[in-house]
Parts: C-alpha cells; structure tokens; sequence
C-alpha cells in the first residue's frame, strides 16, 4: 500500500535443520536481539525464549501441539516490531513421518504496538 514496505518476514536458516541445530542458532538470535535493545512485548505476556535445559523440553514438546510453533512479540519502542519464531515445519503433524524438523521465522515491521502503550 503507497508502494512503502510495511513488513519484512524471513528465515536466517538457508535450511530446515533438527530440533537442537535449530535452537542453537535461535539462542545465537535471541542475544543477538538482547544486546541490539529488543525487548518482549509486555502487554500481551510475550517473553524471551527460555533456553535453559528444562525450557529446551517444553519447547520441544510445544512443537508437536496444534500451532506447532512458538513465539516472542518484540519490539524496540516506538520504533519497531518483530515476530520471533521456531516452528516445526516437517513430521510434526499427527500422522506424518519423521525426520523432524524445524525453521526459525523473523518478520519485522513499526512498532505496531506503541498505540496499545497509550490505552
């Protein structure tokens, strides 16, 4: 619309690797974010990925339910906003065969949010 970009969507994985070669690169992403001022999206509970040992366990079985996929709402204030994303994309679905596998989403937009900081 007014031929202007309003959003970017995009994969830094050039392909869908397994579930641990995947999360690495999503915690190299997640500092990565930290340290260049993003923060999670308070208002709709958005929070950063837990890496930890036990978080890495629910993440993974977070894959295999309806949605198969988690995400952060990120946002540097009033300036922009970013859907960050690890999704199953291959044997994740009821019935389907392994290997499982999985893709990391980063789509990128203005800070849609900042209008829901002032209600």
């Amino acid at each position: 619309m007014d031929n202007k970009v309003e959003t970017v969507a995009t994969s830094p994985m050039l392909d869908k690797l397994p579930f641990d070669q995947a999360v690495a690169i999503l915690e190299d992403l997640q500092n990565q974010f930290k340290a260049g001022g993003w923060e999670p999206w308070a208002k709709d509970g958005s929070e950063w990925f837990d890496l930890t040992p036990e978080g890495k366990k629910r993440l993974y079985k977070r894959m295999f339910e309806p949605g198969y996929s988690q995400s952060a709402e990120l946002r540097i204030p009033k300036k922009y906003a970013m859907t960050f994303r690890l999704k199953c994309t291959d044997g994740c679905w009821p019935g389907e065969q392994r290997p499982y596998l999985f893709l990391i989403d980063v789509g990128v937009s203005h800070d849609t949010y900042a209008r829901w900081d002032e209600k």
